[in-house]
């Protein structure tokens, strides 16, 4: 595997020539996915406040994050669509997955385990798929949905 050391660096060619429609379409599937994170989140929240034992800083936290992943999804999308090609939207996507880690890690932290974690682990497997053509290679332990 690859050394700590190397972190989260794209690799030295991309694992699948660039194809700006085919990321775009990736792109706005996956704006898709993230739609309303945060609304589904806060109403499952309303339902049972209970559901989670997080305290409340993780909820703000949480609220963040899914905020944060729903403008970079929707932004990331708008950008493919419109011309913008891989090294300007790489740190979008790099972004993304940070943020999305990040949630996931969350919602366990805080026992969560509704609809909304299926909803990330979602949206995380067309990230995935997004990622052979920046020529970063997938965070151990992602999604895949390989046929």
């Amino acid at each position: 595997g690859a050394s700590p050391a190397t972190g989260a660096a794209p690799i030295s060619a991309p694992s699948k020539p660039w194809d700006q429609a085919a990321a775009a379409k990736l792109a706005s599937d996956l704006a898709k996915a993230c739609t309303h994170l945060y609304d589904e989140f806060y109403a499952e929240q309303g339902v049972a406040s209970n559901i989670g034992s997080g305290d409340e800083a993780d909820r703000f936290r949480l609220k963040a994050k899914l905020e944060r992943i729903e403008e970079q999804s929707f932004s990331l999308a708008g950008a493919l669509a419109s011309g913008k090609g891989r090294a300007e939207t790489t740190p979008s996507v790099e972004d993304i997955g940070e943020l999305s880690r990040d949630a996931r890690d969350l919602l366990t932290r805080m026992f969560v385990e509704i609809p909304l974690a299926k909803r990330i682990d979602a949206a995380r497997a067309i990230w995935v798929q997004l990622l052979p053509y920046y020529g970063i290679a997938p965070p151990a332990g992602a999604p895949t949905s390989k046929p």
